[in-house]
């Protein structure tokens, strides 16, 4: 079999005036005459999120901001199979303006949705929605970036600089991150951890906050104090906070930021200029897991 077409999109959301419910943005292409969820394909060297973003800014008009990545659907076309990766976005600002691939776009409830939709897979992804609506991303976890190894460095670890391909690997993650709209961003003490997201703080106009509870040492001494004060922060305010630390830390913070029941997250250390993202919802927690960027 073939390897599928790659495409990417979003479900685009919004708040409505009632408590605890929402609509998403359909939206109407004329050459197949169908409603469907803004999306399309992978341009040369595009990863599946920028892909995604993109689409829906050209599709809609919309800027917004990134939310929990759903499932995967794979289906037929007359082209051969196709896979679609969706993420969750919450709408920001803009407005739509007829274009070439789109004449309309509707907001609709989810139950409209579900009957407006043309395929099946459009609408088992409205229907995965309903059931466990939108959760919005509170917390980036970044591993610090590329920094050589301990045993070529002259001096004391947490001094350790990032290697040149460490500091291209930090532009890189801007992009990225950014996705999610940050508001905060803290690093462990290490030198290294700072580095890694200095490029992110510029681009967003933000300071770097120094963190000592999430460097190793630190944490592994308090683990359970260093979450509480997260978990704390999380409560009393709506930033969203991006943490570089480092591998001894990143799977146990995201153990203990788990909701109590909820589904245990990937256990995975993110690779050196890996990321985790964690949207936060009613007893749950949706971990999502993004590799060092390739370019």
């Amino acid at each position: 079999m073939p390897s599928p077409v790659l495409a990417a999109g979003g479900i685009v959301w919004r708040r409505t005036a009632e408590p605890n419910t929402f609509e998403v943005l359909l939206v109407h292409r004329p050459r197949y005459d169908d409603w469907t969820f803004p999306k399309g394909k992978l341009h040369k060297g595009e990863s599946l999120l920028a892909a995604a973003v993109r689409e829906v800014s050209e599709e809609t008009g919309l800027s917004v901001v990134v939310g929990h990545r759903m499932r995967s659907v794979r289906y037929r076309t007359t082209d051969g199979p196709k896979e679609v990766t969706y993420w969750a976005m919450q709408a920001e600002t803009g407005r739509f303006t007829p274009n070439h691939e789109v004449d309309r776009a509707r907001w609709v409830s989810m139950a409209r949705a579900e009957k407006m939709l043309s395929y099946d897979h459009d609408q088992q992804l409205a229907t995965e929605l309903l059931d466990q609506p939108p959760s919005v991303v509170r917390v980036v976890l970044v591993r610090h970036a590329d920094a050589g190894r301990r045993s070529d460095f002259d001096g004391a670890d947490v001094a350790r600089p990032l290697s040149h391909r460490g500091l291209r690997q930090a532009e890189r993650l801007v992009p990225l991150i950014t996705c999610f709209r940050p508001t905060r961003v803290l690093a462990a003490p290490a030198r290294r951890c700072l580095q890694t997201v200095e490029p992110l703080a510029r681009a967003a106009g933000l300071d770097v906050e120094q963190a000592p509870m999430f460097g190793e040492d630190e944490f592994s001494a308090d683990a359970q104090g260093a979450a509480d004060q997260l978990v704390s922060d999380l409560a009393s305010t709506d930033d969203v906070t991006v943490i570089a630390s480092q591998g001894g830390v990143i799977p146990a913070l995201m153990t203990w930021l788990s909701p109590s029941g909820a589904p245990e997250p990937m256990p995975q250390v993110a690779a050196k200029a890996g990321a985790w993202t964690l949207a936060f919802g009613p007893g749950r927690m949706r971990a999502d897991y993004y590799p060092p960027p390739k370019r």
